[in-house]
């Protein structure tokens, strides 16, 4: 017969474990701090406010804490000098977590990385889904951009 009292130890350890392993990926990630050369927001409210005024759109970057393709864009992609100029200065650059936020569900993310343009009003100008280098990145930004007319 099985002694009860190891049994629990057993379960508790291995939720300690899970618990210890999944908050420790969730902080590699640096999601909303590293080396980012992007000025992020983390609010709509803020972001939204802050393009109105200064006549420009949102761009959203949509992640969630466990993505690898997402911690490459934030390692590899925004840490690149020209292309966070670029968006600093063309767009208000919104960091969200899609698991975490409404506005996935208003933008219909199924996948993340995604990147999502909005007007200040939060009309979608355009976007794209997954990895690009800082090129790339740029590059494909430009394209939504000159569909732009704020």
């Amino acid at each position: 017969m099985r002694n009860p009292a190891v049994s629990w130890r057993i379960i508790l350890l291995a939720v300690l474990v899970g618990v210890f392993l999944v908050g420790g990926a969730a902080c590699v990630t640096g999601t909303e701090t590293g080396d980012s050369l992007v000025n992020w927001m983390y609010s709509w409210e803020a972001a939204s406010e802050r393009a109105q005024n200064e006549n420009r759109p949102v761009m959203i970057s949509f992640y969630t804490d466990l993505c690898s393709a997402c911690e490459a864009l934030d390692s590899h992609t925004y840490t690149d000098a020209t292309l966070a100029a670029f968006l600093n200065e063309n767009v208000v650059p919104l960091k969200i977590n899609a698991g975490r936020s409404a506005l996935s569900m208003r933008y219909d993310i199924r996948a993340v990385p995604t990147i999502v343009f909005a007007s200040p009003d939060g009309t979608a100008i355009g976007g794209f889904v997954g990895y690009r280098d800082p090129a790339e990145f740029q590059q494909e930004t430009e394209a939504v951009l000159s569909q732009w007319e704020g």
